[in-house]
């Protein structure tokens, strides 16, 4: 009989964001060595095709059961604490009386408070939690001013994540740059620490030609050196730094930004849009995932642009498809960071420091004028993507932990 897994995430099939196809594709890729149930929120953005969401179906070998949760905005502060209390609250109680002692747990990060619960009904049933780390709380609630780091409600915080990495079973993370950051956390040395970091999808998104791209085409962008940024444009994202770049370069009629993506953010780039500011930028409406491989084509270079002092706190998923795209990237990042590091060993773009608004006009001008080195960098990502960054390694890596009995430390590569 195959032991029973518990996957807690707020956001799955058949929602579109990238932590939704993420876990979709762990939970159905496990079902031949577990009997996978996953605990999820009803979709939060419109998908396709449009269906009826069923409280509870099977998908994939997936027995999902969904909990209905407050949609309140979350760039309010206090209505983003009540959405987590409301998915929280009845996820706990289904755990509490449910799991089973031979059960393993796999929760996500997202959001924050959904750990916590997890493992605190994990140590009350006697089950195996263990934490899939996509960004640490609450060092991220620094860089993004939520909190100062003398502030008290900090410092419990703190006390708190140690308390959670120290107490589940196996704690894994997405970069090496989040290993550091974890390290400091894990106090209690009976803890697994494992790196696997996210994927590429490449049979789903390819490179396609330039000329083809109907979005090119669409705005009237197919003469224009494109640079774009897609995907959430939150807390954590640099987009005042592209938008300032936009401004600098808006005397050169041939280079055009190109932005798609939701988020707190989105709305700096609809203001300087309509204000006229950045004659140079185009905001795209929602595109859904059907259109994804289109989108991601519709550049000459990809950007990824993240605030200062995120170190260790966060890594960008969606590098791993924009690399499938083979497109070469400018990531506007911690020198340090997973990111950085990876578009420097694998020699697929530049990167530049937060606020360095001179050094990323100088990567943009160095890209516009080398098209032999940008045709190089997206070939070399793409073969990156195809052999690196599968989905199948990953998955191994998370079976391979999922069936681990003992809780001895262990630090992986």
């Amino acid at each position: 009989m195959k032991p029973r897994l518990w996957i807690v995430s707020e956001l799955y099939y058949p929602d579109a964001q990238a932590t939704s196809r993420i876990m979709t594709s762990i939970a159905e890729g496990l079902v031949k060595d577990f009997e996978v149930s996953v605990l999820s929120a009803f979709p939060t953005v419109q998908f396709e095709p449009q269906r009826d969401v069923q409280k509870v179906e099977v998908h994939g070998g997936v027995t999902i059961r969904r909990f209905l949760s407050s949609r309140m905005d979350k760039s309010v502060l206090l209505f983003r604490l009540v959405n987590l209390f409301t998915i929280s609250v009845p996820v706990f109680l289904h755990l509490l009386t449910r799991l089973k002692s031979s059960d393993r747990v796999l929760v996500v990060t997202n959001p924050p408070v959904l750990p916590f619960i997890c493992a605190a009904a994990s140590s009350i049933r006697g089950a195996r939690c263990v934490v899939l780390t996509h960004d640490i709380y609450p060092d991220v609630l620094l860089p993004t001013g939520i909190l100062r780091e003398n502030d008290a409600m900090y410092r419990l915080l703190q006390r708190i994540t140690e308390w959670l990495f120290g107490n589940v079973s196996d704690v894994i993370v997405l970069g090496r740059d989040m290993k550091d950051v974890v390290e400091n956390y894990m106090r209690n040395r009976r803890t697994g620490l494992w790196v696997i970091p996210n994927w590429s999808e490449p049979d789903r998104i390819t490179a396609s030609k330039r000329s083809e791209n109907s979005i090119l085409r669409e705005y009237g962008l197919a003469d224009k050196f494109v640079l774009q940024y897609a995907g959430t444009m939150g807390r954590t994202h640099g987009i005042e730094s592209l938008l300032e770049c936009a401004r600098r370069c808006s005397n050169r009629t041939d280079v055009h930004f190109l932005f798609a993506g939701a988020g707190v953010k989105r709305a700096l780039v609809e203001r300087a849009c309509a204000d006229g500011e950045a004659p140079n930028v185009t905001l795209l409406e929602f595109l859904d995932a059907r259109h994804q491989n289109e989108l991601l084509n519709a550049c000459d270079v990809a950007l990824i642009s993240m605030i200062k002092g995120m170190y260790g706190i966060s890594v960008p998923s969606r590098m791993y498809n924009i690399m499938a795209a083979g497109k070469p990237i400018i990531a506007i990042t911690d020198e340090r960071s997973e990111l950085a590091r990876v578009v420097e060993e694998e020699r697929i773009g530049w990167t530049v420091r937060p606020d360095d608004i001179d050094g990323l006009v100088a990567a943009i001008d160095l890209a516009r004028c080398n098209p032999s080195l940008r045709a190089d960098m997206g070939m070399r990502a793409r073969r990156t993507a195809e052999s690196t960054y599968r989905v199948e390694p990953s998955l191994h890596k998370f079976r391979e932990i999922l069936r681990r009995e003992s809780t001895q430390h262990v630090v992986a590569q």
